[in-house]
């Protein structure tokens, strides 16, 4: 499945983990990138060694272990063999967890490593239990949960002299930091979640019931009422077995504490907070276990009635698993970005620019760069100090900003692309940043010491229009230019003006070019009667001009001028 990928199935997050794994081998300290998960990028950086590819199969790893680990807990626990088989096809049905597993993403590891502890403390190895719950935090920062909830386990079992070794985990990496970063308590320090206010908002409390089929899935929605039920039944009779009550419910707690921590820091808009619903198939493995030893119990005396539900569950799972969003196709957003970075690259080449820096994960997947990468040309950057980091750039330098990353991530405000040239903007039509607000952008700038003159205007040729809105709110007129040459040092200007004197101000216009490999231009609109789009090439031939208004204007006549001119280049 990840071979039919046209793009990499998460190109934020995902790439991001790649690219810090990767760069352990040049620069070591991202062994300790917190951001990164420790645990995660050591595990997995002898996979990214040799590419994406075999980053991938690092996760796909993951998830068979997690299976392994699951049949263990089943057998050790007395689950039949046609119940335990459900396990795996319930588990890929849910979007969130295979685009995890698929995308690169540390959330399966994290889910592997609760029911490994899960497995050592059915079979009562306290001191591994607390070793391996010690070095959670490292691996997700959820996992100081776990450390909590295992000192109430051992607690629970008396195993008092055991309780220390759940910081071992935490001093091992504190040495390590202390020698390295020259910071001790670089786990709380360097925490970048640690009080941040959360950059896109807030949301409500029922968040993740509203998302449920993304991070839980229909099976696994009937797992979770089974497990409910069952436990509050087990704590009314006798018959359920100590074992499986036990770590059923350990399992229960860590998945139910996760999706509640979640919800709050959604709702509240803390620690960086973006109600992503795939952080809570963190516990999802252990609450499927836990859901499926419940099973077990409930259709005890019903061998029959569990073949029926376990087959049931596996031919659900099968088409529920065929609906999944994969292969990953590019979006029109991702599609932008890689043109962009490509367009970048080969302009860089071409004037020798110093660096270009960028935000989006995905530019360094286009050129074939790494994200932490401080050296070479392409270089994430960000800039939330903007005039000190304004201080640092050169004449020449790129800035490859989209709508996305830009605003939040990277600290750039459309308000301050004054301060540069623009070389490109590219806008899909119909798609919209995280935060729903229209539309989604990629623009080139281009950072100049000196302020630039007005450019020279060389040649100019207008087309001038009337034409009336329809009913549909939607106006759309054919136009052509003729085919005219440039020389390199001149660029292209479309200007199109509306006279809005006696007319509303559209909500927008998209500027499509019309050619045989399907290439688009889109120009967004702002509160004016004029736009402008700047070409580094030289367009000819058909356009079509989309003019939007979401009022329901009545019909009436909209005079609109179309010109194309030939500009001077500034440097």
């Amino acid at each position: 499945m990840h071979h039919l990928n046209e793009v990499p199935v998460d190109v934020g997050d995902g790439l991001a983990h790649y690219f810090i794994a990767q760069q352990v081998f040049t620069e070591p300290v991202n062994l300790l990138n917190h951001w990164g998960k420790p645990l995660f990028t050591l595990l997995s950086s002898p996979f990214s060694y040799f590419g994406f590819t075999t980053y991938i199969y690092f996760n796909i790893l993951v998830f068979a272990a997690t299976c392994l680990t699951a049949f263990r807990l089943f057998t050790i626990l007395n689950v039949r063999p046609i119940l335990s088989c459900i396990f795996p096809f319930v588990l890929l049905t849910v979007p969130d967890y295979t685009t995890n597993v698929l995308g690169g993403m540390t959330e399966p590891l994290f889910g592997l490593l609760v029911l490994l502890s899960a497995l050592l403390l059915v079979r009562k190895k306290f001191m591994y239990f607390a070793l391996l719950l010690s070095l959670t935090p490292f691996s997700r920062s959820e996992g100081q949960f776990l450390v909590l909830l295992g000192i109430i386990a051992l607690l629970y079992y008396k195993q008092f002299k055991i309780i220390p070794l759940l910081f071992s985990g935490f001093l091992l990496y504190s040495l390590i930091g202390g020698l390295v970063l020259n910071d001790f308590w670089w786990y709380f320090t360097q925490n970048p979640y640690q009080g941040a206010e959360s950059i896109y908002g807030r949301g409500d409390w029922l968040h993740y019931y509203t998302n449920r089929n993304s991070h839980l899935g229909p099976l696994g929605a009937v797992v979770l009422f089974f497990l409910i039920v069952g436990l509050l039944v087990s704590f009314l009779k006798k018959n359920f077995p100590k074992p499986s009550k036990e770590i059923s419910l350990y399992l229960f707690i860590i998945y139910a504490g996760i999706l509640l921590t979640h919800s709050y820091l959604w709702a509240t808009g803390n620690s960086g907070a973006a109600g992503l619903s795939r952080l809570a198939t963190q516990g999802l493995p252990g609450m499927l276990v836990a859901g499926i030893v419940v099973i077990n119990y409930v259709f005890s005396q019903r061998i029959v009635l569990s073949q029926v539900f376990s087959l049931v569950c596996i031919g659900w799972s099968v088409f529920q698993i065929d609906k999944l969003p994969l292969p990953k196709k590019a979006s029109p957003n991702e599609l932008a970005v890689m043109e962009t970075g490509k367009w970048a690259k080969e302009y860089a080449e071409q004037h020798n620019t110093p660096n270009v820096f960028y935000y989006h994960p995905l530019v360094a997947y286009s050129v074939h760069s790494n994200l932490k990468n401080t050296e070479g040309r392409f270089q994430q950057r960000p800039f939330h100090f903007f005039e000190e980091e304004l201080q640092r750039l050169k004449g020449g330098e790129l800035i490859i900003w989209e709508s996305h990353f830009g605003d939040r991530e990277m600290g750039l405000k459309k308000d301050l692309f004054t301060r540069f040239t623009e070389l490109k903007s590219i806008t899909p039509m119909g798609q919209y940043i995280v935060s729903g607000q229209p539309p989604y952008e990629v623009k080139v700038l281009r950072y100049d010491l000196q302020p630039l003159s007005a450019p020279q205007e060389i040649k100019k040729y207008t087309d001038s229009i009337t034409t009336t809105i329809s009913s549909t709110d939607l106006y759309k007129t054919l136009f052509e230019f003729e085919e005219k040459e440039k020389a390199d040092d001149q660029y292209t200007r479309i200007r199109i003006t509306i006279d809005t004197e006696t007319n509303p101000v559209p909500d927008f216009i998209a500027l499509l070019k019309q050619n045989d490999t399907g290439e688009t231009i889109t120009l967004e609109i702002g509160e004016s009667n004029q736009w402008e789009l700047y070409l580094d090439e030289t367009y000819t031939g058909k356009y079509e001009l989309f003019i939007y208004n979401p009022n329901g204007v009545e019909a009436q006549d909209i005079r609109t001028t179309v010109s194309r001119s030939i500009l001077q280049k500034r440097y």
